[in-house]
């Protein structure tokens, strides 16, 4: 009933191997793609187990039987590999449509029916030729022109959806394309060659390649961890990111990075990979020159409109046996924490309704010039002035006049100030303005400016307009001992004071 040949025991192989792929394929079923590819293995095992025994039945009967079973099988595989292709691929959205449903459900039915009804039409196998070795030439019939189209149309679908996805996505997902590429190619082409009478009439060498294609397609399960639930959830997490992660090889050169990197430096990444991570973002030499076994963080200014801020971390990327064979770095955008920042910094230092520094920081900046002034022996004046009358202005025309009366002070010093001088509300109506590179002389003259500015200044308040002035003490480092900006005020308070008690609206030097 059975005898063993050659071809039998090439395809019995085949069979155990793909019996080992299919079990684990099983095992990862739970992935995206992975129960089309577990139910297309399960096709392909039943079909090179039907063909062994198919070449080992010595009866005719049995040989038809058994090459029916294979058709169920080898039918089955197409539609799955096809189905999973597209999905690995990521064109899952083409099969939830209606029509890709059923054209992948009508062509291996149809098929099946026709080869199942063979012996009522004869249309898939219209005779069969005994030849030597046990073998059995099946003659074919017009229905089996239907079946090698159909069929064949799945394959093209196979080997498009792996070519694209050969060459897109990660580096990873590039690998495992390629490789289930090549060993569709290789079945294909066996089976090509069957059908063109190539090789021993009668014996088709596809199901035996399959040993090849399972061993391969082993070697992407455990090898290159192909439908493994954890790089493959890990890639899935990576490219769903924020942060920017590119990976460098160790010349520095860019060989992988996910979306966000690829939209925060603004170009595609395929247009990205190979070229190196310098030419692309101005990164301090220093961190560039930094050994790569070491990891750095940094903030990473990008310019354009709006500007970006990153915190970036470059970290070395470790082989088994401990060698550095890359880098990865990793980019957070951290623009929104950074103007947050620097607004409560503005906040801190600047007086909230004229927009000039606030007394605090006045302090901390003029200690340093006036530190820098004494040391190089430098001129430097400070004027100290307020408003006259300022309690009648609020009295006569309410708050809100006097705020507009201070905001307007606040515009004239921004505007008239130079870039090297430091302008404050001192407190109430009070202002401080200090000129570096400036002797009293020089600085009696701009508060006697500013004098006349603010007579002369109308303020408008709704429906009022009314005029404010007021009083000048100016005081010169080069004309005292003063040693702080504590003490350099003081004068200038007393200078002030002189000049409200001589009538106002008008400026006084501490001599």
């Amino acid at each position: 009933m059975f005898t063993i040949t050659p071809i039998v025991i090439a395809v019995l192989i085949s069979t155990a191997v793909n019996i080992v792929v299919t079990a684990v394929s099983w095992h990862r079923k739970t992935t995206r793609y992975g129960l089309y590819f577990a139910l297309g293995m399960t096709g392909v095992t039943f079909w090179t187990l039907m063909s062994s025994l198919d070449y080992a039945a010595t009866s005719l009967n049995l040989k038809i039987l058994f090459a029916t079973l294979e058709g169920w099988g080898y039918m089955s595989a197409h539609p799955f590999f096809a189905m999973f292709a597209m999905s690995f691929a990521g064109y899952d959205w083409i099969l939830e449509k209606k029509w890709a449903k059923a054209f992948f459900i009508f062509v291996p039915v149809t098929n099946t029916l026709w080869v199942t009804t063979n012996s009522l039409h004869g249309l898939v196998w219209r005779g069969f030729i005994q030849k030597a070795d046990n073998v059995v030439v099946f003659v074919h019939g017009p229905a089996y022109e239907w079946i090698f189209v159909s069929s064949h149309l799945l394959t093209v679908i196979i080997i498009i959806s792996l070519a694209i996805a050969s060459f897109k996505g990660s580096v990873f997902s590039r690998r495992q394309g390629q490789i289930l590429l090549a060993s569709i190619l290789f079945a294909e082409g066996t089976n090509i060659a069957y059908n063109l009478s190539f090789g021993v009439e009668g014996v088709d060498w596809t199901s035996v390649a399959f040993s090849v294609i399972g061993a391969l397609f082993l070697w992407a399960l455990y090898g290159q961890k192909f439908l493994d639930i954890v790089p493959i959830a890990r890639e899935k997490l990576i490219d769903s990111l924020r942060d920017g992660m590119i990976v460098l090889d160790s010349q520095g050169r860019i060989v992988d990075m996910n979306p966000s990197a690829a939209k925060m430096m603004g170009h595609p990444s395929n247009k990205l990979l190979g070229r190196r991570i310098e030419t692309l973002l101005h990164f301090p030499p220093s961190i560039l020159d930094q050994p790569p076994d070491k990891e750095v963080r940094f903030e990473l200014e990008v310019g354009g409109t709006p500007q970006r801020y990153f915190d970036v971390l470059i970290s070395p990327l470790l082989n088994d046996n401990a060698n550095v064979v890359g880098r990865l770095i990793i980019f957070r955008d951290n623009t929104e924490h950074k103007i947050i920042q620097d607004e409560l910094q503005r906040l801190a230092r600047t007086d909230a309704l004229t927009g000039l520094f606030n007394r605090g920081y006045f302090f901390e900046l003029t200690e340093k010039e006036l530190a820098k002034s004494i040391r190089y022996n430098r001129p430097l004046s400070l004027i100290l002035f307020d408003l006259d009358l300022f309690k009648e202005v609020n009295d006569k025309y309410g708050h809100r006049a006097g705020d507009q009366a201070l905001i307007s002070i606040g515009n004239l010093l921004r505007r008239e100030q130079r870039e090297s001088d430091i302008a404050a509300r001192y407190g109430g109506e009070e202002f401080v303005l200090l000129l570096s590179e400036t002797d009293i002389n020089g600085a009696a003259t701009t508060a006697e400016r500013l004098r006349k500015l603010i007579e002369f200044m109308p303020v408008h308040n709704d429906e009022d307009t009314f005029q404010i002035s007021g009083s000048f003490g100016v005081a010169g480092k080069e004309l005292t001992s003063a040693k702080t900006i504590d003490e350099l005020i003081s004068q200038a308070d007393q200078a002030l004071y002189e000049a409200k008690r001589d009538g106002r609206n008008r400026v006084v030097c501490y001599r």
